[in-house]
């Protein structure tokens, strides 16, 4: 379709205004100039000549009263005076004449003005003719003066006048010429005004409908979509025209305003949405949190539940995280299953879901609601999960926090509630706990003790002690095993129990591990050389594949040889990725250090483990070992473990022994090698020698 444009369009008019005031310029210029000219021609020719005849029939009129003042002079004088006078005036009139002589042969009256010379210059000699009559006799009045002169008088003045008649006339004609072109450039200019009038009105008018008005109507629906209202259209859109193209792209924009605000609305539900449970991820929680917190101070009550799932981890590392996913998927849908109107769930991050329940009127409702949920909540996420061929097992543990009627932030509730998750964590598992006050002096307890134990690492004030491990047969010591202590300046002895998990939790403990090992080598450089040292290694420390690296230069460091080197590991070590711990334990194995199964018959797969790893020596648990004498089973069991490790080839050390008897029933069984508090608790490195030497005297 032909593009029919404004721009043109409007070039085009403006173009013909332009063109009708360039026409009405010139026209006026033009007629303004002829005007001019005309004046001037009146002006210098027809007014001054005009002058010159009146002065010339003046001047004449003062020569005839000079000559009557010579008629009338009574007395010598007065003729004379009279005569001075007169030819005066008739050199005036000779001047006047020469001046108007040019005039007169630029305005085409030479022939009257030569008919006025001719009767001057008659007039002038009958003058002086008359005068040189009276010559003789200056008193003497010359005859003929009334009427010889007079008529030549008349005749000068006839002349004169018809001179001053024809100017009068021409000049008159000269500015009527003038005035009908001023009149005749008036009415041009007027029309060609009233022209231009028109077409700008009508400029004006196809400006305003053309333009200003649908400009004004796309404008206004550009403001509705600003304001929100997606619904509007932006008119003039048939139009083929500039008018047309501008809406034309004000649609495009419009569409994509809409286009863009559905996206945002989505982004926006994505952005308050866990894009993989599809539950409510945290920022929406928070918001939701503050409103029930709103609530509260109105008197009502909400419970809130952090839940955190208990076997997760390992889920990840043995099967992969898509079927971690899988299990994450299942549990918000069974968190959905157990939730009703008016609770939210979400997924804050993680294996940690939160859940908050509808306001209460009371406490008491409140709890009850909570209890309820709870419970079903730790019995439904108990039950098997099955992904594909895989079936796991992972548990919740939940902390409840209930919002109070004082000014409590959300912060502080997740925080409660965080800690009431922990609670239950340590009880157990698979679990619930509402928050109480004293768990609030119990986390800052524990703030203390890791600010005071991350201090004494950095210090080295956690120090190796040694237990020596003795040759059940022949009494003497074979090595020892390496045992951290701390003793605080404040707190006193802490017990290993009490910091080594909390070292753990702070992904400390492989740091102290190797600075108790640097040391213990260096202290074990002054022992015997056959005899070990053994070192207990944590779960993290073994998934980490760059460890035998580690232990491999603080022996090249220590100048210490591998083979008195014992690592030892529990079977948890095992459970969380075993091809990791085999790899490791590999390379421990190729460097020359032995490597030691600790707490041997407490875990539930002690076989395959065996199978799986080889292990230089194993240790009994010491839960065994204290019921030796006591229980039957204690005995089979240790019997069953001195068999198994016999037919492996495997050397037995027997942990936690107390007492003599215990110590005899080992050695009579084949048990090699034992260590407990019969023979002596650990003890720092400057009381080794000492210990050596009573062991010594004992074993003698």
């Amino acid at each position: 379709m032909h593009f029919r444009s404004i721009r043109i369009r409007l070039t085009a008019s403006i173009a013909a205004l332009l063109a009708i005031f360039t026409v009405v310029s010139a026209t006026a210029v033009v007629s303004l100039i002829r005007i001019d000219r005309q004046i001037e021609t009146v002006d210098r020719k027809w007014l001054a000549g005009t002058q010159l005849l009146g002065d010339l029939k003046n001047t004449i009129s003062e020569f005839r009263v000079a000559e009557g003042y010579r008629f009338l002079a009574m007395d010598q004088p007065g003729v004379i005076q009279a005569e001075f006078l007169a030819e005066r005036q008739a050199t005036v009139v000779g001047e006047l004449i020469g001046r108007f002589r040019p005039v007169a042969e630029e305005v085409d009256m030479v022939e009257d003005f030569r008919r006025f010379e001719a009767t001057w210059r008659d007039l002038l000699d009958n003058h002086r003719a008359w005068i040189d009559e009276a010559a003789g006799d200056q008193m003497t009045k010359p005859m003929g003066y009334g009427s010889t002169l007079q008529r030549r008088y008349e005749a000068v003045q006839i002349a004169a006048n018809n001179l001053i008649d024809d100017a009068r006339a021409a000049a008159s004609a000269e500015a009527t010429a003038a005035n009908g072109s001023a009149t005749h450039a008036t009415l041009l200019v007027a029309a060609l005004s009233v022209m231009a009038g028109l077409l700008g009105a009508g400029l004006m008018v196809h400006a305003e409908v053309q333009i200003a008005r649908p400009l004004g109507a796309i404008t206004s629906s550009l403001a509705q979509l600003a304001e929100g209202d997606r619904s509007v259209r932006v008119p003039e859109l048939h139009r083929r025209d500039e008018i047309g193209a501008m809406a034309t792209a004000f649609e495009v924009f419009r569409r994509n305003a809409v286009a863009l605000g559905q996206a945002q609305e989505r982004a926006e539900a994505l952005a308050r949405h866990d894009a993989l449970t599809g539950l409510a991820n945290r920022r929406l929680f928070s918001t939701r949190l503050q409103s029930a917190l709103k609530a509260s101070r109105n008197g009502l009550m909400t419970a809130v539940m952090l839940i955190d799932l208990d076997h997760f981890k390992p889920v990840n590392d043995l099967h992969g995280h898509a079927v971690g996913d899988s299990v994450l998927c299942e549990v918000a849908a069974r968190l959905r299953g157990l939730t009703g109107i008016g609770m939210l769930v979400a997924r804050l991050g993680g294996d940690e879901f939160a859940v908050i329940l509808p306001p209460a009127p009371d406490r008491l409702a409140a709890l009850d609601q909570a209890i309820g949920l709870a419970a079903r909540i730790v019995e439904r996420l108990g039950e098997v999960i099955v992904v594909g061929d895989t079936e796991v097992v992972v548990g919740a543990s939940l902390g409840i926090a209930m919002t109070l009627e004082q000014d409590t932030t959300a912060a502080e509730i997740l925080r409660m509630a965080d800690l009431a998750m922990y609670r239950a964590k340590h009880d157990g598992r698979g679990t619930f706990r509402f928050f109480e006050a004293s768990m609030d002096a119990d986390l800052r307890a524990k703030a203390d003790l890791e600010a005071d134990l991350r201090a004494a690492l950095a210090a080295g004030e956690i120090e190796p002690f040694y237990q020596p491990i003795v040759d059940l047969a022949s009494g003497g010591v074979a090595g020892f095993e390496v045992l951290a202590r701390w003793h605080h300046r404040r707190r006193g002895f802490v017990p290993p129990v009490t910091f080594i998990p909390l070292l753990e939790q702070l992904g400390l403990l492989p740091r102290m591990t190797e600075a108790i090992l640097r040391r213990a080598l260096a202290d074990a450089q002054a022992w015997d050389p056959a005899m070990t040292l053994a070192v207990n290694v944590s779960p993290r420390q073994l998934q980490d594949l760059a460890f035998p690296a580690i232990v491999a230069n603080i022996l090249m460091s220590a100048g210490f040889p591998p083979q008195r080197l014992e690592i030892e590991i529990t079977e948890t070590a095992l459970m969380t990725d075993l091809s990791a711990a085999k790899t490791s334990l590999q390379a421990l194995r190729a460097l020359g250090v032995m490597v030691v199964l600790d707490d041997f018959g407490t875990g539930y797969s002690s076989l395959s483990h065996l199978r799986e790893a080889k292990f230089d020596k194993i240790k009994i648990d010491r839960s065994f070992i204290g019921t030796l004498a006591k229980s039957r089973d204690s005995v089979a069991i240790v019997d069953a473990v001195l068999g198994l490790a016999h037919s492996l080839g495997m050397t037995v050390v027997a942990e936690g022994i107390e007492t003599d008897v215990a110590a005899a029933m080992l050695t009579a069984r084949g048990c090699g090698f034992g260590q407990g508090y019969l023979f002596s608790p650990a003890v720092p490195a400057a009381a080794v020698p000492a210990l050596l030497a009573s062991l010594g005297r004992l074993a003698a």
